[in-house]
Formats: structure tokens, C-alpha cells, sequence
């Protein structure tokens, strides 16, 4: 699980692969992006499959990228989503946030969409 502190997510195995996930990809180029993929909501930590499609993706480890927690509280984001899908009654949820430069669109019925960040967002610490 990925670590609510500003280090790498080291936790999540560098060689886990997102080829056993049903997936579309749309393009050819990171710079035209629009990644599907699905998982389980109420088994699957949103976050760490945010982590590692993205890495996937990007040809890189999840310990290159940079903390998920530097934008979103891992957490939190497991918790809502696996709230949400167990929450039939109000429907399909969704939530996008940006990182590692890809806008990402997370969905309670287990969608994943990922494409290229359409804006830029500075970070600063005080």
C-alpha cells in the first residue's frame, strides 16, 4: 500500500505488470493519452492500481514516480472508492485528480481512465 509520506511508493512490487487487466489503449502516443482499464473497487486499492498503471504506462517502476500522497491521500481515495461501490444506491461515482502528469478519472463501478494532464499544477511547500 502506498505510504501517506513524501517518499517513493516503494511498497508496490516494481515488476508488477497491468498486461493480466482488461485494457484499451486508444493511442500509440503518451502525448495523445486515453488509457482504460477496470478493477475491483471493494478488493483492489484504487491507489496502488492508480500507481501502477501509470508506471505501466510510462515504462517505469512505481518507485520512480513521485509519491501518490503528494496530490491525494491514498487512503482516503481506497476508502471512497470501495464506499462508493458498495453504495448502490447513489449510483455511478467519480473522481478525477491529476498526477505524475495524466489527468486521472477513477469511477465506483471500477473504471480507470487515464490521459495527459490537460492542465499543469505547481506544487509548493512552504
Amino acid at each position: 500500500m502506498p505510504s501517506n509520506d513524501d517518499s517513493p511508493d516503494s511498497a508496490i512490487a516494481a515488476d508488477t505488470d497491468i498486461a493480466d487487466e482488461p485494457h484499451r489503449h486508444a493511442s500509440s502516443s503518451l502525448d495523445d493519452l486515453d488509457y482504460t482499464t477496470t478493477f475491483d473497487p471493494t478488493t483492489d486499492c484504487a491507489s496502488e492500481t492508480v500507481i501502477i498503471t501509470v508506471a505501466a504506462l510510462t515504462d517505469s517502476t512505481p518507485v520512480d514516480l513521485p509519491a501518490l500522497a503528494r496530490v491525494i491521500d491514498p487512503d482516503a481515495l481506497d476508502a471512497l472508492l470501495d464506499r462508493a461501490a458498495r453504495d448502490d444506491d447513489r449510483g455511478v461515482q467519480e473522481l478525477w485528480f491529476t498526477y505524475a502528469g495524466f489527468d486521472i478519472g477513477l469511477r465506483s463501478d471500477g473504471k480507470l481512465r487515464i490521459t495527459r494532464a490537460t492542465t499543469s499544477t505547481n506544487t509548493t511547500t512552504a
